[in-house]
């Protein structure tokens, strides 16, 4: 039965880790790993599908290198787990991907939280200085992270 020791076996065919760009992988192995697994389940193998699978984490890893620079430190630590789990390019690039959509989600839900927490002007025939005071106010960090809340 290979599977929960499938990833524990497949973590050691991590060769380097390369500060200036992704960890170099034997995807040939993860990919023989994988086709292994899934012929056992379903009782066959095929050299084709080790070579689409050897391409398609190809074509993933030079997405990631070419994107490299512009993933931020917390997203290369977060998704480059090669101990973890049995180690993807395609795995990889698509948690950089969901990382920068939730970045993005974030400022935008900041901004308009924002947007909503800044008190509106009143007409002119309105007192100065009695606007009431908004509570709570919340403050959000350019992430989109809570910053601070003044509970009033």
């Amino acid at each position: 039965m290979p599977g929960p020791f499938v990833p524990l076996v497949v973590g050691l065919h991590v060769l380097m880790v390369a500060s200036n760009g992704p960890p170099t992988v034997d995807i040939r192995a993860t990919c023989q790993t994988s086709v292994n697994a899934i012929a056992n389940l379903t009782g066959g193998t095929d050299n084709q599908t080790i070579d689409a699978c050897v391409e398609q984490q190809n074509a993933a890893l030079e997405q990631i290198k070419k994107n490299w620079a512009t993933y931020p430190a917390a997203a290369k630590e977060h998704c480059v787990q090669a101990s973890g789990y049995m180690p993807s390019y395609i795995e990889w690039l698509t948690c950089f991907e969901m990382e920068l959509d939730v970045r993005k989600l974030r400022k935008e839900d900041a901004a308009t939280a924002q947007a909503k927490a800044t008190p509106r002007r009143r007409g002119s025939n309105s007192r100065i200085g009695t606007e009431p005071t908004r509570c709570p106010t919340v403050n959000f960090q350019p992430d989109g992270s809570i910053a601070s809340v003044i509970n009033c």
